[in-house]
């Protein structure tokens, strides 16, 4: 069983808030994950929340990895994104994993194909048959996607990816990400959905589970959330931040929710791997960055 990692577009209309959009991702994650197994890979004491720094490398020690984009267009002529904008995003990418050690080459092609619009998880197998390239990770970028995870949920889908702990995964999964153009041209969601294809999980993961949700107290948070000692305790606010098209005004209203020991929650709204919308999220927490780095040293050493 996998839980799946991927980025939407959520409409909600609260008591507190204008009727507002906000983007949030959905990645395929193992469902047995268990955030002890992180903790002699991640140089966090979970009883200090102290982060042990790693050694950074320089500029010209930095692990690189080829990201091949797969432009995919329809006959229907629909708007891809412009080379500002898809320059921006790599811009972007490169820079929110420097602390990571982590810095990406970039190859782009564009493939006409009406096959893969929408597209949906029965398409991997194709679009990795027709178009990837081996030792790389695949973007595939596209006009819409269908995962018709639940048909009563009114959510837009617009990208996924897999988690590297997932042991169910097929050979074209494992350096996969899907992104459509509008996820591409919000920037974050790039960088949110490497996160997990790096080891990341959500900052609000488990918030729905009392067995493994993160109190704000930080108690067992090596075990517990998303097994990082540096991000606060999240209980999901996709719906609750409010951007106002200002990064500088990004506010977050969860009316005083409290997890169960009553203590008020305090989420950063400024985590990548938050479901806060695109535009307020601007960074990864030292813990993070350090686990994408053992990652990319171990899980993704072959890429």
């Amino acid at each position: 069983m996998r839980i799946l990692y991927t980025t939407i577009l959520v409409v909600i209309i609260g008591a507190s808030l204008v009727a507002q959009s906000s983007r949030i991702c959905g990645a395929i994650l193992p469902s047995a994950f268990d955030p002890r197994s992180h903790y002699d890979l991640d140089p966090v004491d979970g009883k200090s929340q102290k982060v042990r720094k790693l050694d950074r490398g320089t500029n010209n020690s930095k692990l690189v990895f080829q990201l091949q984009f797969h432009l995919i267009r329809s006959s229907r002529g629909v708007e891809t994104i412009s080379d500002d904008k898809f320059q921006l995003a790599v811009e972007n990418l490169n820079s929110a994993f420097y602390g990571a050690d982590i810095q990406f080459k970039v190859s782009r092609r564009e493939v006409q194909d009406d096959s893969f619009q929408p597209f949906a998880k029965a398409h991997e197998a194709e679009i990795h048959r027709k178009c990837a390239k081996e030792l790389v990770i695949n973007v595939y970028c596209v006009e819409d996607l269908d995962l018709a995870l639940d048909a009563s949920d009114p959510k837009t889908f617009i990208g996924y990816t897999y988690h590297p702990d997932d042991p169910d995964l097929d050979d074209y999964q494992r350096d996969m990400v899907i992104i459509t153009y509008s996820g591409l041209k919000e920037q974050t969601t790039l960088i949110h959905e490497l996160g997990h294809f790096f080891g990341l999980y959500h900052t609000h993961e488990f918030s729905k589970d009392p067995n493994k949700m993160e109190y704000v107290s930080r108690y067992e948070c090596d075990k517990r959330g998303d097994g990082l000692c540096d991000t606060p305790a999240d209980p999901d606010i996709s719906g609750y931040v409010d951007a106002n098209r200002d990064v500088e005004n990004c506010t977050c209203d969860l009316g005083g929710h409290q997890d169960p020991f009553g203590d008020e929650y305090a989420p950063s709204i400024e985590n990548f791997m938050s479901y806060a919308p695109p535009l307020c999220r601007t960074s990864f927490s030292p813990g993070q960055l350090n686990r994408m780095k053992r990652y990319a040293l171990t899980k993704r050493r072959y890429l």
